[in-house]
């Protein structure tokens, strides 16, 4: 499985944000119970402690990514990040990093699988109608227009030639700007204060990018379409990188 998929599973998110931090350090203000279920019974919703998050932003961003699709993968592994697809996902390890960042679960939420690859949130008892189960800073989200003014006008001429190869591509440049953030902190591998979140994600896909034209043939026609054009779009974005950025 390629990188490709793991990039195109954040369509996936309607804001085209992801979860992620801005600068390692940060601490976690707990929660009691008492407080938790004091909450509840008063208006049905947690209203979780605001968080200490650190303010600084990271050191700004430099990708070399002009033979993306050639050489990534020899350069990802020599990073310590692992893209080979039975890779394990270190999910508890994103879970005690993202609280140190500041996220807080309700008391009897907690991370579950069966299989070691698809991850949930599931509660252990009962949770009232209404409640509020996850509280994430939004300090530590990770949007396309924190990715803007980041890498202010480096993105300009890649996300020109994205549009100038089609004109329907210029919806989805939120996407491709998180496209190219992701890539960047790939690259840096442990160095990255998104490290622990990147090292969680699932290395394997079945979504359009990851699909041969044979599984194109085995879809029905409509969902074939759909799959193609995903795979269309992450062809563009690579060549609108090596073009213009």
């Amino acid at each position: 499985m390629k990188l490709s998929s793991v990039i195109f599973s954040f369509g996936t998110f309607a804001s085209v944000s992801a979860f992620a931090p801005l600068h390692p350090g940060s601490r976690h203000v707990a929660i009691t119970a008492n407080q938790r279920n004091n909450n509840v019974n008063n208006n049905r919703h947690v209203k979780f402690n605001k968080p200490i998050i650190s303010t600084a932003s990271p050191s700004s961003s430099c990708l070399s990514v002009a033979s993306y699709g050639t050489n990534m993968n020899m350069n990802m592994n020599m990073n310590s990040i692992s893209l080979e697809e039975w890779t394990q996902r270190d999910v508890y390890g994103m879970e005690e990093w993202a609280t140190n960042y500041g996220v807080q679960k309700y008391d009897g939420v907690e991370l579950f699988t069966s299989d070691g690859e698809d991850w949930q949130l599931i509660s252990n008892g009962y949770v009232p109608a209404g409640t509020s189960v996850l509280f994430v800073p939004a300090d530590i989200v990770l949007s396309s227009d924190g990715v803007v003014a980041e890498f202010g006008g480096s993105l300009e001429a890649a996300e020109n030639a994205l549009v100038a190869m089609d004109q329907g591509t210029a919806r989805r440049l939120p996407l491709f700007r998180l496209m190219v953030k992701i890539l960047a902190e790939y690259e840096k591998g442990e160095e990255s204060p998104w490290f622990p979140w990147l090292n969680s994600l699932p290395r394997r896909f079945y979504n359009g990018v990851s699909m041969t034209d044979a599984c194109f043939e085995c879809l029905p026609p409509y969902a074939a379409i759909l799959s193609m054009n995903e795979r269309n779009t992450y062809s563009r974005f690579v060549n609108a990188i090596r073009k213009g950025f």
